[in-house]
This record gives C-alpha cells, sequence and structure tokens, in this order.
C-alpha cells in the first residue's frame, strides 16, 4: 500500500542550492526532472492560504521580518526568496505544478492544533490525483488524518533535539500511541536509539532525516525503508 513512499529518494524542501531556494517552485521543478520525490513544508496564514513555507517568520528566506499564521497571504506573496525573484508559493500552485508527477510528502507546520489546516489540506488532497503522504511532529495533526482521512498515509515526525534520554523515548511512545501513523520519519541522530528497534519490531516503516553525505544514507538504509535528503558535497 505505501511502498511507493519509499521506491524513490525524497528531496527535502525540494531540490535547491545557492540559487534555487528551498521550498520553491524551481526547486520542486528541479526533483520532478531528477526524478525524486519532493518533501515540502504547509502553514497557514492569517487569512487561512496554505503556503509552501518552512519557518514560523519569515525573515531568514525573505529578509524581512513577518510571522506567517498572524500575516495575510496577500502581503506574504510580494516578498523575495532570497536572492530570485520567486515568491512564496501556495500549496496549490504546488499541487498544480507536480500533478502526480512524483510522489509528495507535505509536512504539516502547526504548532496549534485547531484543525483548520487539516480541513483545508485535506480537501485540497481529496482532489490531487497523485501519490501524496502527509507527516508533523505535532501527533494531534496525525491523529486527525487517522479519523477524518484514513485512505491518505500518514507518518509522526520525531528529533530535533540535542540530548537523547529516556524521557525521550517515552515522550515518543505517547505520541506514537496517540497519533496512530503508518510511519516514523525520523532524525539521523536518533538512529541508534531505542525508536528504531522498537519500530522495527512492531514493523513500522521508517523515513530518515536529513541526508547530506553518502556515509550518512549508507548508514542509514542498513536501518530504514527511505531517506530525505539534502545536497550532498555540494551535488544532489
Amino acid at each position: 500500500m505505501m511502498q511507493w513512499l519509499f521506491d524513490k529518494e525524497i528531496a527535502h524542501r525540494g531540490l535547491y542550492n545557492n540559487t534555487v531556494c528551498e521550498n520553491s517552485k524551481s526547486a520542486f521543478s528541479n526533483a520532478i526532472a531528477q526524478n525524486v520525490s519532493i518533501e515540502l513544508d504547509v502553514q497557514m496564514t492569517h487569512d487561512e492560504e496554505l503556503i509552501v513555507f518552512h519557518d514560523e517568520n519569515s525573515f531568514r528566506l525573505t529578509n524581512q521580518s513577518f510571522d506567517v499564521s498572524a500575516t495575510s497571504y496577500a502581503l506574504l506573496k510580494e516578498l523575495k526568496l532570497l536572492d530570485t525573484q520567486e515568491g512564496i508559493p501556495l500549496l496549490q500552485e504546488v499541487l498544480n505544478l507536480v500533478q502526480g508527477k512524483v510522489p509528495l510528502l507535505i509536512e504539516i507546520k502547526n504548532n496549534q492544533f485547531d484543525t483548520k489546516i487539516e480541513t483545508k489540506l485535506a480537501q485540497m488532497l481529496d482532489e490531487y490525483k497523485g501519490k501524496v503522504a502527509v507527516c508533523s511532529f505535532n501527533y494531534q495533526s496525525i491523529k486527525w488524518f487517522s479519523q477524518h482521512r484514513p485512505n491518505i498515509l500518514r507518518g509522526l515526525n520525531f528529533g530535533d533535539r540535542a540530548h537523547y534520554g529516556f524521557k525521550d523515548f517515552l515522550e515518543f511512545l505517547y505520541y506514537f500511541d496517540r497519533s496512530e501513523p503508518n510511519f516514523v520519519s525520523l532524525d539521523y541522530t536518533l538512529l541508534d536509539t531505542f525508536i528504531v528497534t522498537y519500530c522495527r519490531f512492531l514493523k513500522i516503516p521508517l523515513l530518515c532525516w536529513t541526508i547530506d553525505s553518502q556515509e550518512k544514507k549508507e548508514k542509514a538504509l542498513k536501518k530504514v525503508q527511505g531517506i530525505i535528503f539534502e545536497q550532498m558535497n555540494g551535488e544532489w
């Protein structure tokens, strides 16, 4: 049912480099041209538009500071990504670009859970014809999809922490039990932890992020089914 999620390597925020911005339509076009899957980030603006953007604040990629959730898309769409002429894309624009040419992994970015982003995303994916899965660090979002769109593959993201201990494993178990994921997307730094052993025992497929070297790739693929990668030694 979900083998397609692991058949291709997944490009983290598209295929980007020093001249092509992450989560841009150019980065996604590059991924399509190279026939790799695409991971992208989705969040909601103040006027409830779904945009493809990672950070909570726009400054890192636009040199202008706006909190995405408190800003209208009418304002955000005027910003330019890095030194390009590209703007922040709407999710619908990206879906129209990809059109099922390669699989999509959509990460839901939301610290506050109120079902708005999940509901709108699900409605958009109802109309999308390509292979797509969703994932999130927010277990409530994944639980929502398990209840309202069980046909859409869903994954629990876990990691992004400086240290790992037993309390982190208990936290993972708490999120895992309540989210009912089809797969787990795990930080590379957690590959040697009991989380991997636990998921493999339960036969829960694993993705690993973010792989940026051949050495990391080789280590990861000994333990997981698929990888989410960025540039390796300056190359894709």
